[in-house]
């Protein structure tokens, strides 16, 4: 079950606030078990300042001292040895629920204030924006982080998640630039499933990624996937050796010249694309549109997932339009500079 703020009542008293809270963790607690962790852009110190700012100054700060006894830091941690590392989970608790507790009383608006302090160059037309810096529902088990929910921090709140424990993601920490990344696995398959479709007749499409199978046997591997069509970030392009990235709906727009094993900047267009804003060799075989996607990570073939992602993905942006060439290198700079990636 996913977080959908703007289902939460702006304004509430104090005791209906805990009351709505409480329920909302013993949800997350239900579903997800011991181990429970909650992470709402905890890494982003300018949001997570506004939210204890706007916790101090709240009238409900005495029912959110009641929450920080009753909630999810304590019921979700119950198997966590006391000491370093239960008081470190603690502290990651304690700054989600800041936020949470900011976001529900209207104090702190979730998606369009996350996307101010990330400073991104063009906002318009922009639906889908997941980031593995934030927005997180994951918990820990032994010494791994598995996420189960990744929120779009978009206005559209399009939220992704997988509640099979096998088939989720895990989270790596400081792996790009000081900023944890999500890992996806083909055997398993990991994936994630979007609230809802996204349906693109023209689209620009923003990922930071590193394709990570030395040996890809399959010709596809989707990190965006609908029915039978997607977003691909590598594979074997069948007789081709060389690693193969693009997007197929109907026609395609392929590259197969430029190795993914490195972290690169990759922006898809329904008829053109650039790696590291460089335009490549590709392709072309029709325009690859419309294009229709429900599933980060794998294909979604009839509701199951095919030609899954082997690496590791740190952003994807969404537009819904063909940015203009200085839009499309504005938002190239903004992730050039955010992820030490040369351009």
């Amino acid at each position: 079950m996913l977080i959908n703020m703007k289902t939460i009542p702006k304004k509430l008293p104090g005791s209906a606030l805990l009351i709505s809270l409480l329920i909302l963790t013993g949800v997350f607690v239900a579903a997800f078990g011991a181990g429970f962790l909650s992470f709402f852009n905890t890494k982003n110190t300018d949001v997570y300042q506004q939210a204890t700012q706007a916790r101090l100054a709240a009238e409900s700060g005495a029912e959110y001292a009641k929450l920080m006894k009753k909630g999810a830091c304590t019921a979700g941690n119950t198997s966590i040895t006391v000491g370093r590392s239960r008081a470190n989970v603690e502290i990651s608790c304690y700054d989600a629920n800041n936020l949470l507790f900011a976001t529900s009383t209207g104090i702190l608006k979730n998606s369009q204030d996350v996307i101010t302090v990330d400073n991104l160059p063009y906002l318009n037309s922009l639906i889908l924006f997941l980031k593995a810096d934030g927005n997180l529902i994951a918990f820990a088990s032994s010494k791994d982080i598995f996420v189960t929910a990744w929120g779009d921090a978009s206005s559209e709140t399009n939220d992704a998640g997988q509640v099979t424990a096998a088939n989720q993601p895990k989270l790596i920490k400081n792996a790009l630039n000081g900023k944890p990344v999500l890992r996806f696995f083909k055997d398993a398959p990991t994936y994630l499933n979007l609230t809802a479709p996204v349906d693109l007749r023209d689209y620009t499409i923003f990922a930071v990624y590193k394709f990570t199978d030395p040996a890809p046997a399959n010709p596809l591997y989707y990190y965006l996937g609908g029915n039978a069509q997607g977003v691909f970030g590598g594979g074997s392009n069948f007789s081709d050796p060389n690693y193969n990235y693009g997007v197929y709906a109907g026609g395609a727009v392929n590259a197969d010249d430029v190795p993914l094993t490195n972290w690169g900047i990759v922006t898809h267009y329904k008829n053109k694309l650039y790696k590291n804003g460089v335009e490549p060799s590709y392709n072309y075989t029709g325009t690859a549109s419309p294009l229709t996607f429900s599933q980060i990570g794998a294909l979604e073939d009839n509701g199951d997932p095919r030609w899954p992602f082997e690496g590791d993905i740190a952003e994807i942006l969404v537009y819904n339009e063909a940015l203009s060439d200085t839009q499309r290198i504005a938002v190239e700079e903004y992730l050039s500079k955010k992820y030490n990636i040369n351009l």
